[in-house]
């Protein structure tokens, strides 16, 4: 089976997950003040607020200055890193409008939590830097979720691991996939109650499409026990010519 892992949607945001927007917090790390200078900044907005963009390759960060009745400038400060930041989605119709798909870890989380908790961050861009735009873009479905409804499975284990499964798949996931064009009609989902409804799944409908050479795609809700009860279900194909499903273990 091939396996792969798009991970970043949930376990690195565990290790690196920042956003941030407010009146008096910034943006570029004081260690960064030579790339700084090297940076691209645009004259853009963030939810619609004009703001100065400015992209260093590591960090999008923006600043604006609110001018109160007396005269005097409070900035309004706020940015993201760039490896949070899961996908930038191009407005239909413009050609300065976007969509920034990324995740952080909400502040009141439990620091002490096995598994974080994990938020999806929605924030709409106006003329962000071409820099920024050239290595976020995307670029249209990968082929593995392009196939028909019936061929594209997620697997919500409700109760496995630390029970986070279906928050994750309601918060994150859904809105992400229908973000990038693919609603929830485009895919099927299969919540789980036990081990053996991932086995028994893995066993016959997975399987016996497989044995059939239909192209299948799983993108599996779990804890590391999920993978080995779909596995072991799916055991015994290789005896069989068959098409090897897409395993995306989030």
């Amino acid at each position: 089976m091939e396996y792969l892992t798009i991970s970043r949607a949930y376990k690195q945001t565990q290790l690196r997950a920042y956003y941030k927007s407010s009146p008096v917090r910034s943006s570029l790390p004081s260690s960064a003040s030579t790339e700084a200078a090297m940076a691209e900044t645009t004259l853009g907005a963030i939810h619609g607020e004009p703001v100065n963009l400015t992209y260093d390759g590591d960090v999008l960060s923006w600043t604006k200055v609110y001018e109160l009745p007396d005269g005097r400038g409070i900035p309004s400060k706020g940015s993201f890193i760039a490896s949070n930041i899961l996908t930038l989605v191009k407005t239909p119709g413009t050609d300065v409008q976007y969509t920034i798909y990324g995740t952080s870890i909400p502040e009141d989380s439990d620091p002490s939590a096995a598994v974080p908790d994990v938020k999806l961050v929605v924030t709409n861009v106006n003329n962000p830097p071409a820099d920024f735009i050239a290595r976020h873009l995307f670029q249209g479905l990968p082929q593995y979720l392009r196939l028909i409804p019936e061929d594209i499975h997620i697997i919500v284990s409700s109760k496995s691991g630390v029970g986070k499964a279906d928050s994750f798949f309601e918060e994150v996931v859904k809105p992400l996939l229908e973000g990038v064009g693919l609603e929830g009609s485009h895919y099927q989902v299969l919540e789980t109650q036990s081990s053996e409804s991932v086995y028994d799944f893995g066993s016959k409908k997975l399987k016996e499409k497989a044995c059939r050479s239909v192209t299948q795609t799983v993108i599996l809700l779990s804890g590391d026990g999920g993978v080995s009860d779909l596995l072991n279900g799916f055991g015994g194909a290789e005896k069989m010519r068959f098409v090897l499903p897409i395993l995306l273990s989030l």
